[in-house]
């Protein structure tokens, strides 16, 4: 086997082909790159046996073949290369990896023992821009949990439903919803829970020209974006219902500057300690914001956040810092709505695209919460705080 490509399109394809790699296999074939170049072009495969990533790449190809080379020593290595092409051969034993004057050898494994990638028929897929599904997913994929032991609460939630496609995300703390229209096939109805393992890798490409397919199966889901493919296995249970955690129940609403909220946040939490929560203080009628840290042993800290519009009535709640500014940091307008209340309703946060003196919940959710106005919603769980 011999071919050349850049060093760009090789690192890209093999910084998709690694995060596929199984980490814990015994055998040394699964933690390889299956490289096989033809037909004028390489396909890098790689797999744990839940995920699976092909992805096919233009190269000039001298002499056909096929091996295994180890995933991460081969990425190591064309990362480190000049900007320039690379040439790569292998016979049964080495492989050859040579840029301008580096020249590395790396011992290759057996193709013939690595694992065939799947083939699944798909009952329905939803094709949209990539730019779109990227964006849905980076907005909701911070709300997932990292616990392992919650299950279906560690995956990003695929919901295709009345021409909508809708990520949500949640680790029984808060709740992230991104929502998007789409042109799909009339009846096409379907979810998923996908690992956002797999998520991360994906939603890491440039590929802003392109469409992403995702079609699903009773067990797998695929994602198609150009000439790159992804299977991953479906995490199993059926994901809570959010939508009744979407309602117009709290009692005040503001708009603030987002730039101001997420300045006054980060001097604020500069004290914060462990489970200590921000203040979010509200007058109405004066329009002022408050916000208010203390802490049994690093003292306190208050600011009042400028350019900040409310309606309802007065209210104070806590919340967590980290999970409040994950929700501001996916806004994408410069002023951020918020509804609180002073009980144990969960705050909601969302981008707002409203006039200013038209605040009230109904510009951001309508039917029920079926529909966003904005694309994107946030809940966020307050602290309760001692009397």
């Amino acid at each position: 086997m011999k071919f050349s490509m850049s060093k760009e399109e090789l690192t890209n394809a093999l910084s998709l082909a690694v995060s596929a790699i199984s980490t814990n296999s015994t055998l040394p074939v699964m933690s390889g790159v299956l490289v096989n170049a033809s037909d004028g072009n390489v396909t890098f495969e790689a797999t744990d046996l839940d995920s699976s990533c092909k992805i096919v790449s233009p190269a000039l190809v001298e002499e056909e073949g096929c091996t295994v080379l180890p995933g991460k020593k081969f990425f190591d290595i064309a990362k480190v290369m000049e900007d320039s092409r690379v040439d790569v051969t292998a016979d049964d034993v080495t492989a050859f990896i040579t840029c301008e004057q580096a020249a590395f050898t790396s011992s290759v494994l057996n193709a013939s023992e690595f694992p065939g990638f799947p083939e699944i028929e798909t009952s329905a897929s939803v094709t949209f821009p990539f730019s779109k599904f990227q964006s849905m997913i980076k907005k909701v994929i911070k709300s997932a949990s990292r616990d392992e032991s919650k299950g279906i609460f560690t995956g990003v939630f695929l919901e295709v439903k009345e021409g909508k496609v809708r990520t949500v995300t949640s680790d029984s703390f808060r709740v992230a919803v991104a929502e998007e229209s789409v042109d799909v096939e009339e009846g096409c109805e379907f979810e998923a829970i996908i690992p956002p393992h797999f998520l991360n890798g994906i939603i890491s490409m440039t590929a802003d020209d392109c469409d992403v397919c995702i079609a699903y199966n009773d067990n797998q889901v695929l994602i198609k974006v150009g000439n790159i493919t992804f299977i991953n296995r479906k995490l199993q249970g059926k994901f809570p219902n959010y939508r009744r955690l979407i309602n117009p129940s709290n009692e005040t609403t503001i708009v603030v500057d987002k730039s101001s909220l997420t300045k006054a946040l980060k001097r604020v939490s500069v004290l914060r300690e462990e489970n200590t929560a921000v203040v979010f203080e509200v007058n109405v009628d004066e329009n002022l914001l408050q916000l208010k840290l203390n802490t049994t042993s690093n003292g306190a800290a208050t600011e009042f956040v400028n350019e900040v519009k409310c309606c309802g009535i007065d209210c104070v709640a806590g919340f967590d810092v980290s999970y409040i500014n994950d929700g501001i940091s996916s806004v994408g307008t410069n002023d951020v709505l918020l509804t609180i209340s002073s009980g144990k309703q969960p705050a909601h946060i969302a981008p707002c695209v409203e006039n200013r003196s038209n605040l009230n919940f109904e510009s951001v959710v309508e039917n029920d919460g079926n529909m966003l106005k904005n694309k994107f919603l946030y809940l966020v769980m307050p602290v309760i705080q001692p009397k």
